[in-house]
């Protein structure tokens, strides 16, 4: 498994449509919501199908917050993101970014590493397609938060939620 370049590529299957098993992904993630957590939600269609699903317009290219199922930021910068999170519990949902396959450090440069880090890889919930996953180049998602040692923290294996109680493990890695 340390051999990169030697890794399998995930197993291709009949798989649901792209809009449809991120919308079934999404449904569960806010489903799974926890009360008194906010909620970021990164940029692009599938993390902003979690707002979709809470009936929440959310912003397409920005980062959201959202706690107790309200919204409570919209397009938020590093700066808000840190005063709405601060002391508080913190999860992160993001998409992945097609063909590249970066998580962090992509479009989402505005959630700070303090945050990142307070929520750790179990309070990061990654979600995507099948066929997102599939496509991959490298059999990897990537991280670039702007802090290695964080990076280094991040690297191992994460579960990217890909439809109505489906997951498909993925390594994380730092983006070199």
């Amino acid at each position: 498994p340390t051999g990169q370049s030697r890794l399998q590529g995930p197993k291709v299957q009949a798989l649901a449509s792209h809009a449809e098993s991120v919308r079934s992904a999404a449904a569960e993630i806010a489903n799974s919501m926890e009360r008194d957590f906010v909620y970021l939600i990164g940029p692009g269609n599938s993390a902003k199908a979690v707002c979709e699903i809470l009936n929440i317009d959310g912003t397409l290219l920005g980062v959201d917050a959202i706690l107790n199922n309200a919204v409570v930021g919209t397009d938020l910068s590093m700066r808000e993101i840190e005063q709405l999170c601060n002391n508080r519990l913190v999860r992160i949902v993001l998409g992945v970014v097609g063909g590249q396959g970066f998580v962090l450090g992509r479009g989402n440069q505005q959630i700070p590493p303090s945050i990142i880090r307070r929520a750790g890889r179990r309070g990061i919930i990654v979600i995507s397609s099948e066929q997102k996953l599939a496509q991959l180049r490298s059999c990897r998602l990537l991280i670039d938060s702007g802090c290695s040692r964080l990076d280094a923290d991040l690297e191992g294996y994460v579960r990217v939620r890909t439809g109505l109680k489906r997951r498909m493990v993925m390594r994380i890695s730092a983006a070199l």
